[in-house]
């Protein structure tokens, strides 16, 4: 994925920090949960980090105190979640800011020199980020909300999927959550899948959450053995760029 000049806009997609700032019926904390809203009129911002291994719990420690000293406080903010890769550098900032005007306003402030910490993260990870909306979730039997949530044992996974040649973005996401709603609601260990659809480029983004590493290795086994067509469709209509991910929980 190439950087793009939205600079500081996609501050939010890596890891584990959760910061919320609204404490309403649409956005709720409970016991380190963040709710992940579907609101299609907020903005999602996915932003994908790739530090040096020696810099990575660096670049966490100056997420955490930037998000949490200022960009927390900015007119928009809704939350921010922070996760760390599980296998390779990467760390990821999930943020949902009320407007795409807030969100341009935290980043001019990063900008001009009023968030250091933010800044000093981004110099350091070769940030790529994009807004997106958020176009369909799916949650287990037993879930009726779904949150981003602090328990270590709970494994997400960021699957970054670009369309193949001929194949739209509407059309890629239209297969993923038709096999997500088919195949993955009932599979054990399976808790929730939200679809993310980018305003500035091709991509869809799955950010889905399992009980454990075990119930994920039985879903790719169901997908290796033909018994997931309908995933393995949409798989085979995109490069997909996924990972497992810890949410880091605040200091």
């Amino acid at each position: 994925m190439q950087n793009n000049n939205l600079l500081v806009l996609l501050l939010f997609v890596i890891i584990g920090i959760s910061s919320c700032k609204k404490d309403n019926e649409e956005t709720i904390v409970v016991e380190k949960k963040v709710e992940l809203i579907t609101n299609p009129d907020f903005l999602t911002v996915i932003n994908i980090m790739t530090p040096n291994e020696d810099d990575k719990e660096n670049v966490l420690t100056l997420l955490k105190e930037g998000i949490d000293e200022t960009m927390s406080k900015q007119q928009g903010y809704i939350s921010s979640n922070v996760h760390s890769s599980m296998d390779n550098a990467y760390v990821v900032n999930y943020s949902q800011w009320e407007t795409g005007e807030d969100l341009q306003s935290a980043g001019e402030l990063v900008g001009s020199g009023g968030a250091p910490k933010m800044a000093q993260a981004f110099s350091l990870s070769n940030p790529d980020y994009h807004p997106f909306q958020v176009t369909a979730q799916y949650k287990s039997n037993n879930n009726k909300k779904v949150f981003i949530d602090y328990n270590n044992e709970i494994l997400t996974i960021v699957n970054v999927l670009k369309p193949i040649d001929g194949v739209s973005q509407s059309e890629l996401a239209q297969l993923l959550k038709t096999a997500l709603a088919d195949e993955l609601v009932t599979q054990a260990g399976f808790i929730s899948s939200t679809v993310h659809e980018s305003m500035d480029n091709d991509y869809v983004v799955n950010y889905s959450q399992w009980t454990n590493q075990d119930a994920l290795n039985i879903m790719v086994e169901r997908l290796q053995s033909g018994n997931a067509p309908k995933l393995g469709l949409a798989f085979s209509n995109a490069t997909p760029d996924f990972h497992p991910f810890t949410i880091v929980i605040p200091i």
